[in-house]
């Protein structure tokens, strides 16, 4: 049912190859490069010069020195002191930041911390009227609400929380803010997509604006005499902002500052002094065979997924206790219970997947270009991921709907683009045009979310077409497949998978290369209780046959043997039981070749 990938060469601008060359790499390295960089239109040295002392000076966000003035005034008085933020990654890594910086490092006492998430099924998004409801009944009540990764269109709760509660909030968001002001009642908004902001990063997660307002923070209590001027920083707590930045899927070429965190990051989760909640993935790594350090792909697909599955499904506090574990087993519980939700999880989003293909390839026929899913018998915890898994079949932006769990005359909303296609300026538009039709949206360019009356879904099916239609002229449709040129099998090696490693973190808009080469296939066979993965020997010239394995490529030999193919693959080293051993994970075939 998955649409046969356009395949594409990445391009190259001849100026910045020449700026990658000078800095010391082979050549296939260098071209890999110089290709991330022609893409997001930053230099070479940026993508690979990730110290510390280049991360952009906090300052610039807006209003961010009334919000640090205003959390050590709290501090200072012993105000009680509400942390709100959103059930997944971004938020609950947030959470574990702004906690561990008040309590550990500002000296803030625990019993004067307050906890807010919402509880996605039944109170959805943001700052809802039933989250209010529980600050504003809370016993303590906060004189201070501090949010992270939302708030930016919760006005009406933020002016409600001021009028009866007395309650100032600072809102830290990364999201797109209608007016570009965020809410008139908020003490203070920082954001890098603020009108008035002037920090030059608006590809940051929200876990970071919250870690720079702490970093602020700490700034301002030193000015005022409320910490010594040695007290520690609070780079220890970028394996936190690492986990929020990689799962958030921000982008990691035109986002210096997100390369630089996530680097930091991996270093303390791999370090021998690291929190004991990271200890569980290390100890699952090396019993799958692994031994390798954990990298961004770990954080993406095996911390992320745990972390989201519990928000999505249940509590996305139970995840922040995760991350302030303080005892091994407190942490390996912890963990285990994020896998067994995860589970859980990947049970229900496999049933509704194979649903929303099937309506995607309908859709795809009939020649719309923006997907509306509308899944009955969905679940509003998995359509965000089960719109991704159709976006990458498709590679057309899509928007999956289901029964609002606390609300079964509303339906909830996910939404996933395509480069090219603003997600959340289409939902924009059609509020505009249609001004009753959304009961709430909010989101980023690539991912959204929106809430609508039942009885609206057909209206809102017709008019989303209508409206994203004149969007779509510099969108990116139907799946690609993007390779970083073409690379001599001789030249695949141990060597060369080491030196591909120091462009690491790998992630969104910049992805793990991909090489092409014409390669012979010597041996083939099936893998997986379902035979969906294959693992072939492929002959890379004077080097032999090396291993090449091929995810999810169907219950069909994807190719045959003693025939060659033009392979697209990813060179890297396989660890298994305290060996390790070179091999190509292939990602496609080159038709054209």
């Amino acid at each position: 049912m998955m649409l046969q990938p356009q395949v594409t060469e990445r391009p190259l601008d001849h100026d910045r190859l020449r700026a990658a060359k000078a800095l010391g790499f082979s050549p296939a390295v260098t071209s890999v490069l110089a290709r991330r960089a022609t893409a997001a239109g930053v230099e070479p040295d940026s993508l690979v010069n990730l110290s510390l002392r280049n991360l952009e000076d906090p300052s610039g966000l807006s209003d961010i020195s009334q919000a640090a003035g205003r959390i050590a005034h709290a501090i200072a008085q012993g105000e009680v002191i509400g942390l709100e933020t959103d059930h997944d990654v971004d938020g609950t890594s947030s959470h574990a930041v702004m906690h561990r910086a008040l309590t550990k490092a500002f000296g803030h006492p625990e019993h004067l911390i307050r906890h807010y998430i919402g509880l996605r099924l039944h109170e959805g998004y943001g700052i809802s009227d039933s989250l209010c409801d529980r600050i504003l009944n809370d016993s303590p009540r906060p004189s201070l609400i501090i949010t992270a990764d939302n708030g930016s269109s919760d006005e009406d709760r933020i002016a409600r929380m001021k009028a009866e509660g007395g309650i100032d909030t600072v809102v830290t968001d990364h999201h797109g803010m209608e007016d570009g002001l965020g809410p008139p009642s908020a003490f203070a908004c920082v954001s890098p997509l603020h009108r008035e902001s002037k920090y030059s990063d608006r590809a940051i997660a929200g876990v970071m604006v919250a870690w720079l307002l702490m970093v602020e923070t700490r700034r301002c209590m030193i000015t005022r005499g409320l910490l010594p001027g040695d007290a520690p920083k609070l780079g220890t707590l970028l394996d936190y902002v690492s986990v929020g930045t990689v799962a958030d899927c921000v982008s990691l070429s035109r986002s210096q500052n997100n390369r630089i965190v996530i680097r930091a990051g991996l270093s303390q989760i791999n370090s021998n002094r690291r929190r004991v909640c990271w200890d569980p993935l290390i100890a699952a790594n090396q019993e799958a065979g692994g031994g390798a350090p954990i990298r961004a792909e770990d954080l993406a697909f095996k911390v992320g997924p745990r972390i989201n599955a519990v928000g999505r499904l249940d509590d996305a506090m139970k995840a922040v206790t995760f991350f302030l574990s303080e005892e091994p087993s407190s942490a390996s519980d912890g963990y285990d219970l994020l896998s067994t939700m995860n589970s859980e999880r990947q049970r229900i989003e496999r049933g509704l997947t194979e649903v929303a293909l099937a309506m995607a390839h309908h859709q795809h026929d009939q020649g719309r270009k923006l997907f509306v899913l509308l899944l009955e018998s969905g679940h509003a915890g998995v359509h965000g991921i089960v719109a991704s898994r159709v976006v990458e079949a498709f590679g057309h932006p899509v928007i999956c709907l289901s029964p609002h769990a606390g609300n079964p005359d509303l339906l909830a909303g996910s939404c996933r683009s395509v480069p090219g296609f603003d997600m959340r300026e289409a939902l924009s538009r059609i509020a505009n045009h249609r001004p009753n039709l959304l009961t709430k949206f909010g989101g980023h360019p690539g991912a959204a979310g929106l809430t609508l009356p039942r009885d609206h879904a057909q209206e809102f099916i017709e008019l989303s077409e209508v409206l994203a239609r004149p969007m779509m002229s510099g969108a990116t449709l139907g799946p690609v497949l993007e390779h970083d040129g073409d690379l001599d099998p001789n030249e695949i090696s141990t060597n060369l998978v080491n030196e591909l490693s120091s462009l690491e973190p790998f992630g969104r808009e910049f992805e793990p290369p991909v090489f092409r080469s014409v390669m012979k296939v010597a041996t083939l066979r099936s893998m997986g209780a379902e035979g969906k993965h294959w693992q072939l020997g492929v002959e890379a010239g004077v080097g032999g046959t090396i291993r090449g394995v091929w995810f999810g490529a169907g219950t069909e030999p994807p190719a045959e043997e003693g025939q060659a193919y033009a392979f697209l693959y990813t060179p890297s080293i396989n660890h298994w039981k305290g060996y390790q051993n070179l091999q190509v994970v292939i990602r496609g075939i080159d038709p054209s070749i």
